[in-house]
């Protein structure tokens, strides 16, 4: 059996997406309730998990803004280090800040 090993670049370049265009998170949260029921949340809760995933701290969101109806994330959930699932591909959409 031959298996080839693809990266995550490889996967965007051949959707079409330039990877220059997507920020990867690797969600790994503090709170140990938070921490084993996110992928969970991440499975069954969508919104959410989209609320969580949506605020960030102020350097990401800055850099979350300036890809603003043009760019990707690349959702993640840490496991181990090493290991982690992935969740989706989203669009990133118009930006607010909130206060």
């Amino acid at each position: 059996m031959d298996i080839k090993r693809f990266t995550l670049n490889d996967l965007l370049q051949k959707a079409n997406i330039n990877p220059e265009l997507v920020l990867v998170l690797r969600h790994v949260p503090k709170e140990p309730e938070l921490k084993k029921y996110l992928p969970q949340l991440a499975a069954e809760e969508h919104d959410i998990f989209n609320g969580y995933q949506q605020s960030q701290e102020k350097m990401l969101e800055k850099v979350m803004q300036s890809l603003s109806g043009s760019g990707y994330i690349a959702s993640f959930i840490g496991q181990r280090k090493g290991k982690a699932i992935y969740v989706g591909l989203y669009t990133i959409g118009k930006c607010k800040q909130l206060t």
